[in-house]
C-alpha cells in the first residue's frame, strides 16, 4: 500500500528549512509556536525516508486509499473511522485517537496502555554541541532546556535561584529555544516539570537523550519515559522534591566520580536513541509493521 504523511498546508516548512535539513545543516530557528511537532513527526521522517529511497509521500489532503499517517491533533475526535484507508495516528504529546486503526506513541508506557500502538522515540536534538572538554572538573552551570512554562514553579522563583547560587555556587539558566542544541557551557541538566510525582506518560525522554549525547549529568523528575529508558543512579538522577534536588546537586558537586559514571553510562545507553537508530525504527515501521497491519485490516474488512 502507498504510504502518505498528511498535515495541513500551514505546517509545510519554508524552503529555507527544507534546504538546511536536506543539506545536513542546522535548520533555522524562530519558527512559530506549534510548528515543532509537525516538523518532528511529519516532515522530518518523510524527508529522511525519501532520502533513504523509501517510497512515501506528503500531501495536505486526505488520499483515497493506502496507509495514512496524521498527527493526533489534526484528527477530529468525533470523526468516523475510515473504511477506505488505514489511518495511523501520531499521538505526539496528545492522547491517541480511538478512530485511528493504529497509533504511534513517544513513551513506552503508552505502547503498553493502548492496543495497536507502536513506540517511536522522539528524535534527539539536531547537530547538538556537546559539553566543552576544556571545562574539565568545573561544575557551576545548571541548565534547563525547554519552554519556561514547563518547569516546576519552585525552580522559577528568584529565592530558589539565589539560594542555589549562594549556598552551592551554581548559576541556574533556562535556555532559550535557539540554544537548545548547545551544551558547550553546561555542567548539569535539570528537567523537572513539577514535584507532584506525575509520571507524564504522554511525554518523551528527549531531554535525557540530549544530555547523554552532550556528556552532561542529568537530574529528572518522576517521568515514566526517563525511568523506561534510563536507570536511576546509573545513568541519571531523580529528584521528587526541591530539597531532594538540592541534595542531588550537592552530590554531583562533591563527587566527580559520580558525574563521570553517569556520563559514561549515558554515552553507552544513548546509542539506542541516536538519529541513525531512530531512522532505522522509522524504516522498519514503514516497510514492515504498517504494511502488515494494513493488510490484516484490509483482509478483515473484506470479510465483513
Amino acid at each position: 500500500m502507498k504510504v502518505t504523511f498528511v498535515a495541513p498546508k500551514e505546517f509545510i516548512p519554508p524552503p529555507a528549512w527544507v534546504r538546511a535539513f536536506t543539506d545536513r545543516q542546522r535548520t533555522p530557528s524562530g519558527e512559530k509556536e506549534g510548528f515543532g511537532i509537525p516538523r518532528s513527526w511529519i516532515f522530518q521522517p518523510w524527508l529522511l525516508l525519501m532520502k533513504e529511497g523509501i517510497n512515501c509521500e506528503y500531501t495536505p489532503y486526505l488520499p483515497e486509499e493506502g496507509i495514512v499517517l496524521m498527527l493526533s491533533f489534526n484528527i477530529h475526535p468525533d470523526s468516523q473511522g475510515s473504511d477506505k484507508f488505514f489511518l495511523v495516528d501520531i499521538a505526539a504529546d496528545r492522547l491517541p485517537r480511538s478512530v485511528a486503526h493504529f497509533h504511534i506513541v513517544q513513551n513506552p508506557v503508552q505502547a503498553r496502555e493502548y492496543a495497536n500502538a507502536f513506540y517511536m522515540p522522539h528524535w534527539p536534538e539536531h547537530y547538538l554541541i556537546p559539553r566543552d572538554e576544556n571545562r574539565g572538573k568545573t561544575f557551576t552551570n545548571i541548565c534547563y532546556f525547554d519552554d519556561p512554562d514547563n518547569i516546576a514553579p519552585e525552580l522559577k522563583s528568584e529565592e530558589w535561584q539565589r539560594h542555589l547560587e549562594s549556598e552551592l555556587g551554581f548559576h541556574f539558566q533556562m535556555k532559550h529555544k535557539e540554544e537548545w542544541h548547545d551544551y558547550s557551557e553546561v555542567d548539569a541538566v535539570v528537567a523537572i516539570r513539577d514535584f507532584s510525582n506525575n509520571s507524564y506518560n504522554n511525554k518523551p525522554a528527549t531531554k535525557l537523550y540530549n544530555a547523554w549525547l552532550a556528556g552532561v549529568p542529568f537530574i529528572g523528575g518522576c517521568d515514566s519515559a526517563y525511568a523506561s529508558e534510563g536507570s536511576p543512579e546509573q545513568d541519571y538522577l531523580v529528584a521528587a522534591a526541591p530539597e531532594e534536588l538540592l541534595q542531588q546537586l550537592r552530590r554531583l558537586k562533591q563527587d566527580q566520580e559520580l558525574r563521570a559514571r553517569l556520563v559514561q553510562r549515558g554515552s553507552e545507553v544513548v546509542q539506542n536513541f541516536t538519529m541513525e537508530k531512530t531512522l532505522e525504527r522509522w524504516k522498519k515501521l514503514i516497510q514492515e509493521i504498517l504494511p502488515q497491519r494494513a493488510l490484516e485490516w484490509e483482509q478483515a474488512r473484506r470479510r465483513i
